[in-house]
């Protein structure tokens, strides 16, 4: 388990990562809320066993109704939401060189 070294975990539920597109109603979020729960377990066991708590961050590719989801994720135990992974145009962005070759490599 990498819960020792880590800084934070990003677990990537965005489409098309995972077969339901995103957890959005009835067994597709019920599927998700499963998944979650089972990694919040793991993490927070770590924590209680002397580790410390790394913060559980959910990409997700569309926050549908944001509040609610964002309720839905805390309720769990999540930390944060990295949201929408939709951006395509990267050429509007304004980065120094030295990230822009950072941005390409991963893009």
């Amino acid at each position: 388990l990498c819960l020792p070294l880590a800084g934070f975990i990003e677990i990537n539920e965005s489409c098309p990562n995972v077969h339901h597109g995103g957890g959005h109603g009835g067994d597709a979020t019920a599927e998700l809320r499963k998944r979650l729960e089972a990694i919040v377990a793991e993490r927070d066991a770590a924590a209680r066993g002397g580790g410390r708590r790394v913060p559980l961050l959910v990409k997700l590719g569309d926050l549908g109704e944001a509040e609610g989801t964002v309720r839905f994720l805390s309720r769990l135990g999540i930390d944060g939401v990295v949201a929408l992974n939709t951006q395509k145009d990267y050429a509007s962005f304004e980065l120094p060189p030295a990230d822009r070759a950072l941005l390409d490599s991963y893009t």
